[in-house]
């Protein structure tokens, strides 16, 4: 076993037993301070360990790591202060407008589910919008003052092609990405937004109140973001040491937050219906995976009649890892990053968008057939011609950003 695999467990199971499912028994980690230090970075996990009870003991880190950790984790925190009350601001604008809004991860998921906005590292704030209130939003947002990242760019085309605008405001040193969805518009799944919304429930903290999804919707939606960063999330968690995989590709933080989800609303929680609705979205890979992990991770309980027979019940094609792949280096990877980049996205996007365009033949119906057949087709055309268009727009709109900002750089240094 290499060092960083048992580091890796052995960090597993102190947040198991000093985090999520918090005991007295003795954690006893045969680790060694180089790679546990590795794996804490690449975690992100600094601030959250100086909270922790038996740090010292338990991973054995000696006194100038844990003064590191201590300075991180005060700055992270009034750090945190600082997001949680600008971003309510926001929301406070945003509803005196009349635009319904959901608080998504960053310093929400921080004060919810670990105590304090600054505890669990972020780099944005994430807002919620309804799809017809967007340009509401941004109206709102520009008289706060945040302004697009990709400057130039027209507004309008995010709309059309994207999941949200990323927005800065300079004075306030916020960042803020405003959502009308939860992912690519180039993606199969079906999520339900007017029934998040109509479920979404108010959350009370010292810093104030916000909405945010129904416990159900949360865990769905955590588990479509476990898979956004980790692609091949069902075919790691059927591996043995799969968890330990993710801790060394510095995934583990979204594991513990479905494992505190799940904690805090498990006993709660509509299984049947969970299921129902993770099959309605398209979402049953996300969950089972993240679910498998977050179970053998942290000992989370979660009813294992349901989940076995939630986990057989979906079909074989479902969980193939089928998405395409340039390989690493490869030119038009290179290509495609490069030039996709001003408007937005990334080579990985573009290689989701040809999985929309090729999609498994079963989604469009379970068995084989004419009927199917037709409505895979007729899928593949309108993809097509959805596609063509983004990438017209998408030419045209960040030629448009190069004028503007040339224009712009030329009146300013003039």
């Amino acid at each position: 076993m290499t060092a960083l695999k048992q580091n890796s467990e052995g960090l597993l199971r102190f947040l198991r037993h000093r985090l999520v499912t918090p005991s007295d028994e003795t954690v006893v980690l045969e680790s060694d301070q180089e790679s546990m230090v590795c794996l804490a970075d690449r975690n992100r996990l600094q601030p959250l360990l100086h909270t922790l009870r038996g740090v010292e003991d338990d991973l054995g880190l000696d006194d100038s790591v844990l003064e590191s950790y201590r300075n991180e984790a005060h700055r992270r925190m009034l750090f945190g202060n600082q997001q949680i009350r600008h971003a309510l601001a926001f929301v406070e604008a945003l509803q005196e407008a009349g635009v319904p809004c959901i608080c998504m991860r960053g310093p929400f998921a921080s004060q919810d589910l670990y105590g304090d906005p600054g505890i669990r590292p972020y780099n944005d704030i994430d807002l919620l919008v309804p799809r017809g209130c967007a340009m509401e939003a941004w109206g709102v947002a520009k008289k706060l003052g945040y302004e697009l990242f990709s400057r130039g760019m027209p507004v309008k085309y995010f709309l059309r092609h994207h999941l949200h605008w990323q927005l800065r405001q300079p004075e306030q040193n916020v960042i803020c990405d405003l959502h009308w969805a939860v992912d690519h518009p180039y993606r199969m799944y079906r999520i339900d937004y007017e029934a998040i919304f109509a479920e979404a429930r108010r959350v009370e903290s010292p810093f104030g109140s916000w909405m945010e999804p129904h416990p159900m919707h949360h865990l769905i939606l955590t588990a479509l973001h476990v898979r956004k960063h980790v692609e091949e999330l069902y075919t790691i968690s059927q591996q043995p040491d799969g968890v330990a995989v993710l801790v060394a590709r510095g995934e583990v933080l979204h594991l513990i937050d479905a494992a505190l989800l799940l904690q805090r609303h498990g006993q709660v929680l509509d299984w049947d219906r969970l299921g129902d609705v993770a099959a309605d979205w398209n979402a049953e890979e996300a969950v089972v995976g993240c679910l498998a992990l977050v179970q053998r991770a942290f000992g989370v309980s979660v009813p294992q009649p349901w989940f076995k027979s939630f986990q057989s019940a979906i079909p074989a094609w479902r969980l193939s890892d089928s998405s395409i792949k340039f390989p690493a280096g490869n030119v038009w990877a290179k290509a495609l990053s490069r030039s996709a980049r001003v408007g937005g996205f990334r080579a990985e996007k573009v290689c989701e968008a040809g999985d929309y365009l090729f999609p498994p033949a079963e989604l469009f119906g379970a068995e084989p057939g004419f009927g199917r057949w037709l409505r895979r087709r007729s899928h593949q055309f309108f993809a097509a011609a959805r596609l063509g268009f983004a990438g017209i727009d998408t030419a045209v709109a960040t030629s448009v950003a190069r004028v503007r900002m040339r224009y712009h750089n030329n009146s300013t240094s003039g």
